[in-house]
């Protein structure tokens, strides 16, 4: 069992694909925010939340890299 529960990584997860979603026209900083707070908190290690933003960075659309930048 790792040290940081899976469900955590799934919140995240999902939290992250809703605020790098091709389909927003603007940031979703309510989400965002909630983002932020589960890396300030430890619930999910930052290494994990950097992999998952290098990710986005390859998709074709730069909406989706300027979301996961933010």
């Amino acid at each position: 069992m790792s040290l940081f529960g899976i469900s955590n990584t799934k919140v995240f997860d999902k939290l992250f694909e809703k605020a790098t979603s091709p389909l927003l026209i603007e940031p979703d900083w309510q989400t965002i925010l909630q983002l932020c707070d589960i890396v300030k908190s430890q619930e999910v290690p930052a290494k994990y939340a950097i992999q998952a933003i290098k990710k986005k960075f390859g998709h074709e659309n730069p909406g989706v890299i300027l979301n996961s930048l933010h």
